[in-house]
């Protein structure tokens, strides 16, 4: 049992990125039909289908957002007050995390459709618990200066190291494991 497993994760591990995880569950299926033969290896297979289901859902998940692909990335809300004339924004506490950043924006399936993003580049976020909200800001190539206690350190009111992305976008889906959102740059011509 053993030596199949191993051959099905191997299997597995090739077909990551590649091909779906339906394929996945196929081709297991189809490596445990030719060995149908033997009942109490059956048996013991259909027990661990699912487990290998398992390790290949995390394989794949993995697979896709590479520690060394992530870097750290400050997030903070922005809540804007109307103070007689003038507008001013609050800052949260920033929180880092560790996301994928791509270094454009749209993909090569967007582009050869015809549609050109309205933002920068997009982070790739794994974390289905991260919920912004579209106008968060965020430090992706710089580090905002903190105070002992994890606030912004402010000059007049502003980030001493202003945030230099805005969320423009969410790309998401409501049971999707993998969530997108576009940021365009703070400061740049269309902003």
């Amino acid at each position: 049992m053993y030596k199949l497993r191993v051959q099905v994760c191997e299997r597995m591990m090739r077909m990551v990125g590649r091909i779906s995880v339906t394929t996945g569950q196929n081709e297991y299926r189809r490596i445990s039909d030719v060995l149908s033969g033997d009942h109490k290896l059956a048996e013991d297979m259909k027990e661990s289908r699912t487990e290998m289901f398992s390790f290949f859902c995390i394989g794949e998940s993995i697979m896709r957002g590479l520690k060394r692909q992530k870097q750290t990335v400050y997030w903070s809300k922005v809540t804007e007050t109307l103070e007689g004339i003038d507008t001013v924004s609050t800052y949260s506490q920033p929180q880092s995390f560790k996301f994928s950043v791509s270094s454009t924006a749209g993909t090569p399936e967007e582009i050869s459709a015809g549609i050109v993003p309205d933002y920068d580049r997009y982070i790739t976020s794994f974390d289905r618990d991260f919920k912004p909200e579209e106008g968060d800001v965020f430090w992706v190539d710089a580090v905002p200066k903190l105070d002992d206690d994890g606030n912004l350190i402010l000059s007049d009111e502003v980030p001493v190291v202003t945030p230099d992305y805005r969320l423009k976008k969410i790309l998401d889906t409501q049971r999707g494991n993998i969530a997108r959102y576009g940021i365009s740059k703070i400061g740049a011509e269309n902003e």
